[in-house]
């Protein structure tokens, strides 16, 4: 019997906890004829995930403080072939120039919003992506249900220490994830209003 605590209390001191993965949630409408098709909701990330799991979003407000998404599931773990999306929905270019624009993610997957962990900002951006005119909206997003309204640009998430950093240069905003001290960088279309 000590036999098997001691393996088991090895086992479980040598295991070791992923840092959350990063990178951008991105809402996109597909157009034709002035009409909406339909709206794409995808995760563009640092890692392949794993397993099914949950990310918020963050929109920048003031250079140290972001509102908080709160949250958009993956479920299925296969990641996207975004080429072939982008092919699907030809008929609408201004959505292939917004996801080509994405820069930085080795793994794609669709998402889909969550019902039972869900906050106010979260509901205002469904609201306006159901919308007869949907505007499109890319976002840094971190692995970790986040249900407070606010972070700053310093936070704690799934354990890991994060740091966000988000800066337009030459027509993009670039952004900069910093998990437990290891560096991911993103590059997204610039984004207007907020």
């Amino acid at each position: 019997m000590k036999k098997a605590w001691a393996l088991s209390a090895l086992l479980m001191s040598t295991q070791v906890f992923a840092a959350p993965a990063t990178g951008i949630f991105a809402s996109v409408p597909v157009m034709h004829s002035g009409k909406v098709v339909t709206v794409e909701t995808l995760l563009f990330l640092d890692q392949k995930l794993d397993k099914a799991t949950v990310f918020s979003s963050l929109q920048q407000q003031e250079s140290n403080t972001y509102n908080v998404a709160c949250c958009v599931e993956v479920a299925d773990l296969t990641p996207l072939d975004i080429n072939a999306v982008i092919a699907k929905y030809s008929v609408d270019p201004d959505f292939a120039d917004e996801v080509k624009g994405i820069k930085g993610y080795k793994f794609a997957y669709r998402t889909r919003y969550s019902k039972t962990d869900i906050n106010s900002t979260q509901k205002t951006l469904i609201s306006s992506g159901s919308s007869a005119h949907p505007i499109p909206y890319l976002m840094p997003a971190v692995e970790a249900k986040i249900m407070s309204d606010s972070v700053k640009s310093s936070f704690k998430a799934s354990d890991s220490n994060v740091k966000l950093q988000d800066k337009t240069r030459n027509g993009a905003d670039v952004i900069t994830f910093t998990v437990d001290g290891k560096k991911s960088v993103f590059t997204i279309p610039a984004q207007t209003g907020g």
